[in-house]
């Protein structure tokens, strides 16, 4: 199981993420409130976490983590 493709949109100012999975399964999440610049921030991570494991969420989030440090 690996994750393929990171979507994000804002509808009415609330940020949108979609993660989409190899075995054809997608999650959705909202940004817990109206942030309209959010979008290319959230996009900017994509690139690091295609191919990892969508159930292993603190392996994602140190790689996200470690990235803020640099």
């Amino acid at each position: 199981m690996k994750i393929t493709d990171l979507k994000c949109t804002v509808i009415e100012g609330y940020p949108i993420i979609r993660i989409d999975i190899d075995e054809g399964i997608s999650g959705l999440a909202q940004i817990e409130s109206p942030k309209y610049y959010i979008k290319p921030h959230v996009l900017f991570y994509k690139r690091f976490i295609l191919g990892q494991d969508p159930t292993d969420v603190e392996r994602v989030m140190l790689r996200i983590r470690k990235l803020r440090r640099l």
